[in-house]
C-alpha cells in the first residue's frame, strides 16, 4: 500500500466514524471486537497497553492459561497492530490532542513502523474509555475461564486415556492368542494381503455389510469378547512363562477397547520392535550357537561378511544354549515379545509377519551386496541347480520362492482343516437333529398311547356298568358285554407294553459325526 492508498483509507476511516457519531453509534472497542468474531488476536492488540490491578499487562499472552494454547491462536501480525494505531487515532488520541493544544495533532503513519515502533505508541495511547476498559476487562476474564475449563477437560480426557491405555504385557498376550488360537482368523492373517480379482469382490470393497471382514476386524471383535479366554503356552525362553495361566477378559475390562485400527497398529509394533532384536539376536552369532552362517563378498578392501538370510529367526533346532541367552536382547518389560516370537514361529505365522527379503533380492550391506541382473555367476548357477536336481536345501531366490511355498501350504492346510471341522460340524448338527425329531415322535407316541389307554379304560368302565345293570334274564346282552370287555381289557394290556417299551427304552443320543455316517 503506497503512501496515497493509506491516505485514502485514512480519509475513509475519519468519514465512516463522523458517521457513526451522527447516527449515535460508536465505533468503540467492542465493534471492532464483534466484527472480528471475538477473535483472541484482535483482543490481544486492543488490550495492549492496558494493565490489570496487578500492574501487570492485562492480556499476557506467556501467562497462564494462555501459554498453554496454540502459538497461532494468538499470533497477531504486524498489519493487525498498524490497523490498531490508525483505529485509535480516529476513535479518542486526535480528539484528545486536539483538545490539548500543548501536543501535536500530528496523525501517526505507523506504515513502515516496526513491530517495537507500534508497541511503544499503542503503550503510551492505551484505550482510555471507561466502558471499554471495563468491556474488555470482562473479555479477557470470560476467555480466560474458557480457556481454563478447556485446559481441566484436557486433563482429565488425559487421565482418563492414561488409566484405560493398555499397561502391561496383558492386553498385547491376549491379541497374541486372538490370532492364533482361531483357526478362521489365522487364515485370514495369512490371507490379509491376497488381492481377489473377482468381480464382485472388487464392488464390494467398500460395502461394510457386504464384503468379508479383515482380519483385524475379526481380531478386534474377538479381544473385546466377554466369553474369550485363553491359556498361555510354557515356554523355556523366560521365567515369565514358565507356567501356564489361565487369563479372562475381566483382566483387561478397564482398559480401552480394541478397535481393527488399534490391534493392526499394536501388532505391526510388536513386530517391528521384535523384528529388530531377532537382527540383533542373528548378528551376535547367538543364532547359530556361536557360529553364525555367514555370506562372502568381494571389495576392493577385502572380503566383507553378512548374516546369510537362511533360516532368519528361526527357533526350533538352535543350540540351547544360544535360546537361553534370547532373554538378553530385550528390556525387562518385553518378556511379551519373546512370546511372540516363540507362538508366531510355533504356528508358522513368522515369515509371514517380518516380511523380511533374501539378501539375493537385498542386500544388508549397501550397493556392494546387490546381486547384478547382468553379470551371471555360472558356476553358482550350476551349483544351485546341481542342488535343486539332486534335491539339495534351496538357497538365496530359490529359498524365498520355497519360502512362500511354504506359506501357500500353511494356508492351505489350516482352510482343509477348517473345512474338515466346518463338515464335521454339519454332520453333527444333522445328527442331533435327527435324534431330537426321533425324540420328539416317540414322545408324540407315548401321549397318543396315553391318552388311547385312558379312552379305552372309560369305554370299558362304562360296559361294565351296563352289565351289571343288565338282569340275569337277558343272558345273550350279557355274553356280548362280557365279550367286549375281555378285547378292550386284551387292548388296553397290548397299548400298556408298547408305552412300557418306548419309555424303557430311551432314544439314542450324544452320537458322534463319525457314528452319524
Amino acid at each position: 500500500m503506497n503512501s496515497d492508498e493509506e491516505e485514502s483509507q485514512l480519509i475513509r476511516m475519519i468519514v465512516e466514524r463522523e458517521e457513526e457519531e451522527e447516527s449515535g453509534v460508536l465505533n468503540d472497542a467492542k465493534d471492532h471486537l464483534e466484527k472480528a468474531n471475538m477473535s483472541l488476536k484482535v483482543l490481544l492488540v486492543l488490550c495492549r497497553g492496558l494493565k490489570n490491578d496487578s500492574g501487570q499487562p492485562l492480556f499476557d499472552p506467556k501467562r497462564e492459561p494462555w501459554r498453554y494454547l496454540k502459538a497461532s491462536t494468538l499470533k497477531a501480525t504486524s498489519a493487525d497492530y498498524k490497523e490498531e494505531v490508525n483505529r485509535r487515532w480516529i476513535s479518542f488520541v486526535s480528539k484528545e490532542k486536539a483538545a490539548d493544544n500543548s501536543q501535536s495533532t500530528r496523525q501517526p503513519r505507523p506504515k513502515a513502523w516496526r513491530m517495537e515502533d507500534l508497541f511503544e505508541w499503542l503503550d503510551k495511547h492505551p484505550i482510555s474509555g471507561e466502558h471499554e476498559v471495563l468491556y474488555l476487562k470482562d473479555a479477557v476474564a470470560n476467555h480466560e475461564k474458557v480457556a481454563n475449563d478447556s485446559i481441566e477437560a484436557a486433563k482429565a480426557e488425559a487421565e482418563i486415556l492414561e488409566i484405560q491405555r493398555w499397561q502391561g504385557e496383558v492386553p498385547y498376550l491376549r491379541l497374541i492368542h486372538c490370532i492364533i488360537d482361531n483357526d478362521n482368523i489365522k487364515l485370514a492373517f495369512l490371507k490379509r494381503h491376497d488381492i481377489s480379482s473377482s468381480r464382485m469382490v472388487v464392488e464390494n470393497r467398500n460395502s461394510v455389510a457386504k464384503r468379508e471382514k479383515t482380519v483385524w476386524e475379526l481380531v478386534s471383535e474377538k479381544w473385546n469378547d466377554i466369553d474369550f479366554s485363553y491359556e498361555t503356552a510354557c515356554i523355556g525362553l523366560h521365567s515369565d512363562f514358565s507356567t501356564s495361566k489361565f487369563q479372562f477378559h475381566t483382566d483387561v475390562e478397564n482398559m480401552m477397547v480394541a478397535t481393527p485400527e488399534k490391534c493392526e497398529q499394536k501388532f505391526q509394533s510388536m513386530m517391528s520392535e521384535l523384528n529388530k532384536r531377532i537382527e540383533k539376536w542373528e548378528r551376535s552369532g547367538q543364532g547359530d550357537g556361536g557360529e553364525q552362517a555367514f555370506e562372502d563378498y568381494d571389495d576392493e578392501d577385502g572380503d566383507i561378511r553378512v548374516p546369510s538370510s537362511e533360516g532368519y529367526g528361526i527357533l526350533k533346532g538352535r543350540d540351547q544354549g544360544a535360546l537361553d541367552k534370547i532373554h538378553a536382547f530385550f528390556e525387562y518389560n518385553q518378556s511379551y515379545l519373546i512370546y511372540l516370537w516363540y507362538m508366531v514361529e510355533s504356528h508358522g505365522l513368522l515369515g509371514s509377519s517380518l516380511q523380511r527379503l533374501s539378501e539375493d533380492i537385498g542386500a544388508t550391506n549397501g550397493s556392494s551386496g546387490v546381486p547384478s541382473v547382468f553379470e551371471i555367476d555360472v558356476d553358482v548357477e550350476e551349483e544351485r541347480s546341481t542342488a535343486s536336481t539332486n534335491g539339495g536345501q534351496s538357497t538365496g531366490l530359490d529359498s524365498s520362492i520355497s519360502g512362500f511355498g511354504k506359506f501357500g501350504l500353511e494356508a492351505a492346510r489350516i482352510e482343509a482343516q477348517q473345512h474338515e471341522k466346518n463338515r464335521l460340524a454339519r454332520l453333527q448338527t444333522a445328527s442331533i437333529d435327527a435324534d431330537q425329531q426321533e425324540k420328539n415322535r416317540l414322545h408324540e407316541r407315548a401321549e397318543n398311547l396315553r391318552n388311547r389307554i385312558h379312552s379305552l379304560q372309560l369305554e370299558k368302565r362304562k360296559l361294565g356298568l351296563e352289565r351289571v345293570d343288565t338282569v340275569p334274564e337277558k343272558k345273550s346282552k350279557l355274553d356280548f358285554l362280557s365279550q367286549e370287555i375281555d378285547e378292550l381289557t386284551m387292548d388296553i394290556k397290548q397299548k400298556e407294553e408298547e408305552l412300557e417299551s418306548i419309555l424303557r427304552t430311551p432314544p439314542r443320543n450324544n452320537r458322534t459325526p463319525e457314528s452319524a455316517k
